[in-house]
């Protein structure tokens, strides 16, 4: 009796332990920060970033902001494109390459039609994250893939005015339309695409979305 009940304690323990509790806003991370990939991270000197992800974030816990991949492994290799995105490398099936997408990177449509956060965490939860498009050419390709008007993965939910993408850097590509962004009451922090043009929407306001990866 006595083995028993410690093997169901520790089998309690491990399902405790890989409760993961994703994040939408740093409001949900208390004192910590929510990462692009959708989980919250805390200070941690040790940390070459300076954080480290929170017991509860899935396959990212305990591990330094910026050494993953998309297995949550350790990543020893270079970076691609950057130091964020090598957080990312790595396709799940049903990503494809798109004619006027970046080289070297993939691209999957989402047809739930829900908010934002909802997209940006789906995306972060197979590897990818919410499509950051770089030009014209890449927007349209997108948009085209959508069918519709689609989400993207840029906001100024941390600071207003301050627009940066999902991977923590700052959206340098913003085709606003005539009259945008206009932060219409009660406030717009999340960006739409639709056709070749950006507009500031409601986050909890229903669309299409395409995530991105990196090969």
């Amino acid at each position: 009796m006595v083995r028993l009940a410690v093997s169901l304690l520790f089998a309690v323990a491990g399902c405790l332990r890989s409760t993961a509790f994703p994040c939408a806003s740093d409001t949900e991370c208390g004192a910590g920060t929510c990462e692009g990939v959708g989980f919250c991270s805390f200070a941690d000197a040790t940390c070459t970033s300076g954080a480290r992800f929170g017991e509860h974030s899935g396959q990212y816990a305990g591990q330094c902001v910026g050494d993953q991949t998309s297995d949550g492994g350790v990543d020893d290799g270079p970076a691609i494109d950057g130091p964020e995105v090598d957080a990312f490398v790595g396709c799940t099936a049903g990503y494809a390459a798109l004619t006027g997408g970046q080289v070297g990177h993939r691209y999957k449509l989402r047809t739930s039609v829900v908010g934002w956060d909802a997209h940006r965490t789906a995306c972060a939860g197979e590897g990818g994250y919410l499509g950051i498009p770089n030009d014209a050419l890449e927007l349209q390709a997108m948009v085209t893939l959508g069918g519709a008007a689609i989400y993207v993965g840029i906001s100024d939910l941390a600071a207003e005015g301050a627009w940066a993408d999902v991977l923590n850097g700052v959206a340098t590509f913003l085709p606003w339309a005539s009259g945008q962004p206009d932060d219409d009451k009660p406030g717009e922090d999340c960006v739409r695409a639709s056709g070749i043009t950006f507009t500031d929407e409601r986050c909890s306001r229903t669309a299409r979305a395409v995530c991105e990866c990196v090969e």
